[in-house]
């Protein structure tokens, strides 16, 4: 009976965000559209934080019952959901007033619900249908579109930052939709790869695959093939910087900290294709420390901040990706970990260029320092704890 519960929770958690982000998108009150925003998603966030609880507490580490064949809980997902939740609540919080519309917020629990119904997948179906539904807000021009055109020209600001916050350039949306095809066509070389199995087995995250070795690589190739381009490792990077510069800065922030191409990694690469992993892994984990170092020197010579944050963010992706790909315990362990810190880190760096952004506008990118902590000190603050963290500063989870 706790159990089914628990499973009631879980389910509620992650499609309460998605069924109530139709009737945000309708209402015409910004400020009723974030009260409503806000108590579905601290609802969502103590469903899920409760089955995160639980989880840490079973001696199995991982909580799945038969009559629920779309979602699990377990040891790897239980920590992400909870805090990718609680993140798409403090973005709906601290988003700034001016860029907020009802379907800006609708935007938000919907990446909310797609994003965590793909760590809670417990078949391939649910995983490709999660990774698609957290694209989706991107390619709706309207979603993230700016209640006013004139909006960010504020004081020190101008009427072209206004062309920020509408959608992501076209290129980035190809280079998103590349992935997801890579993704499809991974997963369907997948199912072909156990023909002995049931429909329902051949869909699972569990069945060990086992056949033709040029199949299953195949498979392997396309999966991989996603993960570099939702990531953004070299040479796929760009589309990360243009979508940050042009873009809506913290949806992407969202989008980029759902670590979905990880999770794809951690999920279904090392546990169905091990031995194919285990091969390529000096590829792949070369190529993601390449792109770290790579991203860190181009971001030396940056000068617009919010390039500078794509850069940041692609460097601590690829380094969380080279530990998953380490197939070293310590290293697996040190990759989760950075996981939550790089999450929490930048998206606290992302609310307070955001709140910096709607005070003063394109006066950001002037050289020079601009003495901006004398007259937000709070921001300040904030700012240097989450760099801080960010760089493992000692007495932070980093």
């Amino acid at each position: 009976m706790f159990n089914h519960i628990l499973f009631l929770l879980l389910n509620f958690g992650i499609l309460a965000p998605l069924v109530f982000s139709f009737v945000v998108w309708k209402m015409t009150s910004p400020d009723q559209a974030r009260r409503k925003a806000v108590l579905v998603l601290s609802l969502s966030f103590l469903s899920l934080l409760c089955n995160s609880f639980t989880v840490a507490n079973a001696s199995e580490g991982r909580l799945a019952e038969s009559f629920d064949q779309w979602f699990l809980v377990d040891s790897l997902n239980a920590i992400p959901l909870s805090l990718f939740a609680a993140l798409c609540l403090g973005i709906t919080l601290l988003a700034p007033k001016h860029k907020l519309t009802p379907q800006w917020l609708a935007g938000i629990m919907w990446l909310s619900a797609a994003t965590c119904a793909t760590y809670a997948a417990n078949n391939l179906v649910i995983f490709v249908l999660g990774w698609a539904g957290s694209l989706a807000p991107f390619w709706i021009r309207r979603t993230f579109a700016l209640p006013d055109p004139h909006a960010n020209a504020v004081i020190g600001g101008n009427a072209g930052d206004a062309s920020r916050d509408k959608t992501i350039p076209g290129f980035s949306k190809v280079v998103l939709a590349l992935s997801l095809v890579s993704l499809c066509i991974g997963v369907v070389l997948l199912i072909f790869s156990a023909p002995e199995a049931s429909w329902r087995q051949a869909l699972g995250l569990t069945l060990a695959r086992t056949g033709d070795s040029t199949l299953l690589f195949a498979a392997f190739a396309f999966l991989m093939g996603a993960v570099i381009l939702r990531k953004g490792l070299f040479p796929a990077h760009s589309w990360v910087v243009t979508a940050f510069e042009r873009g809506p800065l913290l949806p992407l922030t969202l989008l980029v900290n759902g670590h979905l191409g990880a999770f794809l990694v951690a999920r279904v690469v090392l546990p169905l294709l091990p031995d194919e992993a285990h091969a390529a892994w000096p590829v792949f984990s070369t190529l993601s420390l390449l792109t770290a170092v790579y991203v860190a020197l181009v971001g030396l010579v940056e000068r617009k901040p919010r390039r500078l944050f794509a850069l940041v963010a692609i460097s601590q992706s690829a380094f969380l990706l080279a530990g998953l790909e380490s197939f070293n315990p310590i290293g697996v362990a040190g990759a989760l970990v950075l996981w939550q810190v790089v999450a929490v880190s930048t998206t606290m760096l992302a609310s307070v260029y955001a709140g910096l952004e709607a005070r003063l506008g394109a006066a950001l990118e002037k050289d020079g320092y601009l003495g901006l902590a004398v007259g937000a000190p709070r921001l300040a603050v904030f700012f240097a704890v989450g760099g801080l963290a960010l760089v493992g500063l000692p007495l932070t989870l980093g």
